[in-house]
C-alpha cells in the first residue's frame, strides 16, 4: 500500500529495489542497445522488440547515440520508474526525433532528477507530452523548475499569463499566448504531482489557481475585443496600481469544483455570470445598454477559453448552473439573480451554490451577491421536502449510472465514490449551515474538517470520508492526464488499471502474491465500502417520510378563491369560533407579501400547516387569542413561508411557539418588534440556556465593539429578555433565579452603556483629574430591587452615581459639573425611547437630597451628609440595597463601606417602627388588594418588614446586610431574629408573590401589577402558574385563595414585627 500517495521514486518497493539492481548489473555490460530482448523484457518493457528496434535506431543518429550514451544509466532508471516504461520511451523517442537531443545539447539541465520527471509526464499523460514533442525547445523551461522546486504558481501564474498576454499584439496571438502559458503551467502541475512532490490537495488548489488565472487573462482579452465597437462600462472600483487591469462592474463566479477549489485535470469549469447598475457603454461611436455590453462579453469570455485552436482550448465552460438554466440569458444582474433565486431557486441550486465563489472581474461584485445570497443557500433549517430532493437527486444520478452498468467502475457517480462523499458534506452543511456559519466552506476536505470541529462528524467518520476522497481524486487524476477527457470511469484494460495501479504506488513486497492492479482494487473496495455505509447512515438518521396534511381545511386554504363563509364553518372542530374574523386571520396567514417569496409557496406550506396548527393553538386553552399573536409573529418575520416549514417539520418548536404565542404578550411584543430573533427564540426553546454574568459580559463587550452602540444595546437586550422570558415561561427556572439574570442583564447594559458615554465625554471635555494629576473615578451603584438583583420584566433600575474626589479637566471644567453631564447623558442614552424601544428608565431620586440634590456625588459629599444627620430613616431602608454595578471599582467598593457605614450606623430615632407602618400605609392607598406589589400583604410589606429588621439588628450582626431580601430573610432566620415558622411562611410567600408578578408581566405585559379581574384573564395566569380545576373550585378560584392566604399572613407578621 502506498504511503500518502507518493510516487514510486520516493516510496521504492521491494519489487523496484530489485529490478534496479538487475539494471545496474546489466548496465556493467555496456550500451543500453547492448541488451537483449530477454534483458529487456526482464526489466518490465512490455515489448521489448519494440524497444530494441527503437533503441537501435536512435543509434544511428549520432547526436542522439551520444546523448544516450551519456545519460544511459538515468534514462535507463527513469524509464522504469515510470508507471509505463514502453509508453515513456515511445514519447522519448518522438521528442528526441523533432529536437529534443539539440535542446539537451551542450545543457546541464538534463539529468536523472529531470529525466524522471520528464519519463513520469511521458508514461502517465501523453497529451500534456504533446506539446514538449511540439516543442521541444520549451521543455527546460517547463519541466527544470520542476526539478528545481522553484514552480511559483498562484497569483505568479496570473502575473506571467497577463504580462505574456499583453505583449500579444493581436487577438489570435493573445489566445494563443493564453493556451500555451496553461498547457506549459498544467505539465508543471502534472510533473509535480506524478514525482510525489504535490499532494492533492496541492495539486487541485493549483489546477484552481491557473483556471483563475487564465478566466482573468481572458476577461481582459475580451473586455479589449470588445472596446473599439462597443466601449467600456465604468468600473466600481479602480485599484491603486495603475497598471492593473480594471473590470466593469462584472463578476465570473466560479461553481463546482472550481468555485471549490478542487479542480480536475480535464475539468469543464462551471460558472455563473453577472453584472451591476444600468446604463450605457462610454468612449464608441455605437453606444449599447449595460445589459448588451455584458451579455457580450459573456460571450466573448467564453469564446476566449473554449474556442478551439490549433494549440486547442483553455477550459471547456458549462454555464448551465445559471438562473434558469440553459434557456435562460446568459448574463443577469445581481438583483435578477436573487430575485430568480429567492422566488425559484430549488433544493439542487442551494447545493450548487454552496460552492459559489468570485474568480473573475470585480471580485467585491460577486462577494457582496454571496452575502445576499447565503439566506437562501443556507436557510435555519434543511426541510424534509429538501431532503427528499437531495435523495431524489442521488438516486436519479445512481439510476444512470447502473442504466449505463457502470455502477462499480465509476470513481466519481459510482456506489461509494467521490459524489456519495459530496453530497454527504455538502447535505450537512445544508442542515447545519443555517446555525453553524462555521461549516459553510466551498472545499470539500475543509468542509470535512469543519463538520468534524463542530462534531457534526465524528472523528472516524470525517477521517474515513477525508481519506477515501483523497484516494480517490488521485485516481481521477490518473484517469484524466492519460486521456486528457472527463472521464471517471476505471478502464477495463488490465494495463490500463497496472498503468494506474503504479503510478500511485501500488507494487507488491517482497514475496507478496499480488500484483499492483490487485493491491489497488483492495483499497479501492475498502474505501467504497466505507463511504457508503456512513452516507446511508447519515441520510437515513436525517430523514424521515412526511405525512400527508389533507383535509377540508387544507384544500379550502389552497383554493385560488377562497370562500371566507366556508372557511369560518370548519374552525369549530378547532376550537375557534366560526366567525368571518377568524377565516380572515388564517387567510391573511397564507398570504406572504415578502419581495422574494412566490406567494404559492406560501400559502402551500401554510395549507399543510394549519391543522396541526390550529390543534397545537387549541391545546392551549386559549386558541383566540393565540391565534391573533401568532398571526403578529408570522407577520412581522417577513418571509413567513420558511416560518412555516420550520414549524411544519419541527413538532416541538411548532407546539411551543403555539403556547408562547397563547400565553405571552410580552414575549410576543419583543419578537414582533425583533423579527430576526426568531433564531434566538428557537435556542431557548430547545435548550433554556442559562447565561453568567461572566458570559453576557464577553457577548456585550464584542457585539459593542464599533457601529452603533445603541442599536447594538438594544437589539442585544431584546435578544436576551427573549431568551430569559422562555426560560422562565417552558423550563420552571426558579424566581430567583430568573430575577437575577433579569439584574446582570440589566448591569451589562449599563456598564456597556456608560462606557460608550464616557468615551464620548473625554473625546469631548478631557478627562478630569485632581490637583495631583491622578485621574478622578466614577461609580454607578445600584439600588432598589437593581440593588437586590431582584429586577421584574420591564422594571426601571434605581441607581446611585458617585465620583471620588474634586478636580478638573485640563480646560478647568469642575469635575461636579463633569460628572453631572456623564450621569444625565447615561441616563439620557437608556432611557430614551427609539423604534427598538428605550432600554431602561433611569431613577436616581433615592440619592442624597432626593432630586433636589446633584444627579452624581463625590464621596466626601455623601460622607458629610450622612455624619451631620441628613439621612433619613427611608433613605436607608433603601440603601440596605446598595451595590456597586458599573464604572471603578476602587470608587464603587469605597461608596459601598460608606454606606454601609451610613445605613448600619446605632439608629438615631425611637420611632422607626413608626415611620416605616407610615411609609407602608402610604403606599397601600394607592393599590387594591389585587395589587401584588402595592396591596395588602404584598410584595412591599415583606421588603419593609425585611429592611426594618436589617436597621434593627445589622449594627450588631453584619451577617443580615444583604442586598437581597431572601438572603437578608435567611440571614435573620439562622440568627433567630425570626421564628421559624414566620421565616418560611414570608420565604414561601415571597416565592409565591413574586412568581405572580413575574407572570402577570409575561402574560399580559410590564403594565401588569395585579391579578386579572376578567375571570378568563385569571383563569389563564392560573393555569400557567400550575392550578387545575378541582373538587368543586376553577383555577382561578385557587389561585385567589392561595393568595389571599399569602396576604393575610404576610400582613400579620408584618403588624408583629414592625412596631
Amino acid at each position: 500500500m502506498p504511503v500518502a500517495w507518493r510516487a514510486p521514486s520516493s516510496d521504492k518497493s521491494d519489487f523496484m529495489a530489485s529490478r534496479d539492481d538487475e539494471l545496474l548489473r546489466l548496465l556493467d555490460f555496456g550500451l543500453p542497445d547492448e541488451l537483449s530482448e530477454a534483458e529487456l523484457g526482464r526489466l518490465g518493457f512490455r515489448d521489448p522488440v519494440r524497444v530494441k528496434e527503437g533503441l537501435n535506431a536512435l543509434r544511428l543518429r549520432v547526436d542522439i547515440a551520444k546523448l544516450v550514451e551519456v545519460h544511459r544509466a538515468d534514462l535507463l532508471r527513469a524509464l522504469l520508474r515510470s508507471s509505463d516504461p514502453d509508453g515513456a520511451f515511445l514519447g522519448l523517442e518522438r521528442w528526441l526525433e523533432a529536437g529534443g537531443a539539440a535542446a539537451c545539447a551542450g545543457g546541464t539541465w538534463c539529468d536523472g532528477p529531470f529525466l524522471e520527471a520528464f519519463c513520469a509526464v511521458l508514461a502517465n499523460t501523453p497529451a500534456l507530452g504533446e506539446y514538449l514533442i511540439r516543442f521541444p525547445a520549451r521543455t527546460p523551461a517547463v519541466l527544470r523548475p520542476v526539478v528545481d522546486r522553484t514552480v511559483t504558481g498562484g497569483r505568479a501564474w496570473y502575473g506571467d499569463l497577463r504580462a505574456a498576454v499583453r505583449r500579444a499584439e493581436t487577438h489570435a496571438d493573445r489566445l494563443a499566448v493564453l493556451r500555451r502559458g496553461r498547457t506549459e503551467a498544467m505539465l508543471q502541475i502534472a510533473a509535480l504531482d506524478l514525482c510525489g512532490v504535490s499532494d492533492v490537495r496541492d495539486t487541485v488548489r493549483a489546477l484552481s489557481d491557473l483556471a483563475d488565472a487564465c478566466l482573468n487573462c481572458a476577461l481582459e482579452i475580451a473586455v479589449a475585443k470588445l472596446q473599439p465597437q462597443y466601449g467600456t462600462v465604468r468600473p466600481l472600483t479602480r485599484p491603486a496600481d495603475p497598471e492593473a487591469f480594471v473590470p466593469p462592474p462584472f463578476c465570473a463566479l466560479a461553481m463546482g469544483k472550481l468555485g471549490g477549489r478542487e479542480l480536475n485535470y480535464s475539468s469543464d469549469i462551471d460558472l455563473v455570470f453577472v453584472y451591476s447598475g444600468a446604463g450605457w457603454t462610454e468612449g464608441c461611436s455605437r453606444p449599447v445598454e449595460y445589459r448588451e455590453y455584458f451579455s457580450r462579453l459573456g460571450e466573448e469570455l467564453m469564446a476566449a477559453l473554449a474556442r478551439d485552436t490549433e494549440d486547442g482550448r483553455v477550459y471547456r465552460v458549462d454555464m448551465r448552473l445559471r438562473p434558469h438554466g440553459s434557456v435562460g440569458p446568459l448574463v443577469l444582474s445581481v438583483d435578477e439573480t436573487l430575485d430568480y433565486l429567492q422566488r425559484e431557486g430549488r433544493t439542487w441550486e442551494r447545493q450548487a451554490w454552496l460552492k459559489a465563489r468570485p474568480a473573475a472581474g470585480d471580485l467585491s461584485l460577486g462577494q457582496a451577491l454571496l452575502f445576499e445570497a447565503s439566506p437562501f443557500v443556507f436557510s435555519r433549517y434543511l426541510t424534509v421536502d429538501a431532503i427528499g430532493d437531495i435523495q431524489a437527486l442521488k438516486r436519479q444520478i445512481e439510476q444512470d449510472v447502473e442504466r449505463r452498468g457502470a455502477s462499480r467502475e465509476e470513481v466519481k457517480l459510482g456506489r461509494g465514490g467521490i459524489r456519495d462523499i459530496e453530497f454527504t458534506v455538502q447535505f450537512l452543511q445544508l442542515l447545519h449551515g443555517g446555525q453553524y456559519p462555521a461549516v459553510r466552506e466551498a472545499n470539500t476536505l475543509h468542509a470535512l474538517q469543519r463538520l468534524r470541529d463542530q462534531k457534526l462528524l465524528a472523528r472516524h467518520e470525517a477521517e474515513a470520508l477525508e481519506s477515501a476522497y483523497v484516494f480517490y481524486r488521485n485516481v481521477e487524476h490518473r484517469l484524466q492526464l492519460y486521456g486528457d477527457r472527463q472521464t471517471h470511469r476505471l478502464p477495463s484494460d488490465s494495463m490500463a488499471r497496472r498503468r494506474i495501479a503504479k503510478s500511485l504506488g501500488f507494487a507488491p513486497k517482497k514475496n507478496e502474491q499480488a500484483t499492483p492492479e490487485e493491491l489497488f482494487e483492495r483499497e479501492r473496495h475498502r474505501h467504497i465500502e466505507r463511504v457508503r455505509g456512513i452516507f446511508e447512515s447519515l441520510f437515513a438518521k436525517a430523514f424521515r417520510e412526511r405525512e400527508g396534511v389533507e383535509g377540508d381545511l387544507s384544500e379550502a386554504l389552497l383554493a385560488p378563491d377562497p370562500d371566507v363563509e366556508a372557511l369560518a364553518g370548519l374552525l369549530q372542530p378547532f376550537g375557534l369560533a366560526p366567525t368571518a374574523e377568524n377565516a380572515r386571520e388564517l387567510l391573511e396567514l397564507a398570504r406572504d407579501r415578502a419581495l422574494f417569496t412566490h406567494p404559492a409557496r406560501t400559502r402551500r406550506f401554510f395549507a399543510s400547516l394549519a391543522p396541526a396548527l390550529l390543534k397545537a393553538l387549541a391545546a392551549t386553552g386559549d386558541p383566540e387569542s393565540a391565534l391573533r399573536r401568532f398571526s403578529r409573529i408570522a407577520g412581522s418575520l417577513g418571509g413567513k413561508a420558511t416560518f412555516y416549514q420550520s414549524l411544519n417539520e419541527n413538532p416541538w418548536l411548532l407546539r411551543m411557539t403555539a403556547e408562547l404565542a397563547a400565553w405571552s404578550e410580552y414575549l410576543t411584543d419583543i419578537l414582533v418588534a425583533n423579527p430576526g430573533l426568531f433564531d434566538e427564540l428557537v435556542d431557548a426553546l430547545r435548550t433554556g440556556q442559562r447565561k453568567d454574568a461572566e458570559r453576557l459580559e464577553e457577548e456585550l463587550t464584542m457585539l459593542a465593539d464599533g457601529g452603533d452602540v445603541g442599536a447594538t444595546l438594544r437589539a442585544f437586550r431584546a435578544g436576551e429578555l427573549l431568551r430569559i422570558g422562555v426560560r422562565d415561561l417552558f423550563h420552571q427556572v426558579p424566581l430567583e433565579q430568573t430575577q437575577g439574570e433579569l439584574s446582570d442583564l440589566a448591569a451589562a447594559i449599563l456598564r456597556a452603556q456608560l462606557a460608550s458615554t464616557r468615551k464620548a465625554q473625554e473625546s469631548r471635555r478631557g478627562v478630569p483629574r485632581t490637583e495631583d494629576g491622578r485621574p478622578i473615578g466614577f461609580a454607578v451603584l445600584a439600588v432598589g430591587k437593581f440593588g437586590g438583583r431582584e429586577l421584574n420584566y420591564g422594571s426601571d433600575i434605581d441607581v446611585l452615581f458617585f465620583y471620588d474626589e474634586e478636580g478638573a479637566t485640563p480646560d478647568g471644567f469642575p469635575a461636579g459639573p463633569y460628572f453631572m453631564e456623564l450621569a444625565q447623558d447615561l441616563s439620557r442614552a437608556l432611557g430614551t425611547a427609539t423604534a427598538l424601544g428605550a432600554l431602561y428608565e433611569v431613577d436616581a431620586r433615592l440619592r442624597p437630597n432626593g432630586s433636589k440634590g446633584p444627579l452624581a456625588s463625590s464621596l466626601a459629599a455623601f460622607e458629610h451628609y450622612w455624619k451631620k444627620g441628613d439621612l433619613a430613616d427611608w433613605e436607608r431602608l433603601a440603601l440596605t440595597r446598595a451595590r456597586f454595578v458599573a464604572g471603578d471599582a476602587r470608587v464603587g467598593e469605597r461608596a459601598e463601606h460608606l454606606i454601609r457605614s451610613a445605613v448600619y450606623s446605632p439608629l438615631r430615632s425611637a420611632d422607626l417602627a413608626a415611620q416605616v407602618r407610615h411609609m407602608r400605609g402610604r403606599l397601600e392607598d394607592t393599590a387594591d388588594e389585587s395589587n401584588l406589589k402595592r396591596g395588602r400583604g404584598g410584595i412591599v410589606d415583606i421588603e419593609f418588614l425585611v429592611q426594618y429588621l436589617q436597621l434593627v439588628y445589622g449594627p450588631a450582626y453584619p451577617p443580615v446586610r444583604q442586598t437581597n431580601t431572601r438572603a437578608a430573610l435567611q440571614a435573620l432566620l439562622r440568627l433567630k431574629k425570626i421564628e421559624a415558622a414566620d421565616g418560611e411562611e414570608l420565604l414561601a410567600a415571597y416565592e409565591f408573590i413574586g412568581r405572580m408578578a413575574q407572570r402577570l408581566r409575561v402574560l399580559q405585559g410590564l403594565s401588569a401589577n395585579s391579578l386579572p379581574s376578567k375571570p378568563e384573564d385569571l383563569r389563564k395566569l392560573a393555569l400557567r402558574a400550575g392550578y387545575a380545576d378541582e373538587a368543586g373550585r376553577s383555577a382561578g378560584e385557587r389561585l385567589l385563595a392561595e393568595h389571599k392566604r399569602h396576604a393575610e399572613e404576610v400582613r400579620r407578621m408584618f403588624d408583629k414585627y414592625v412596631k
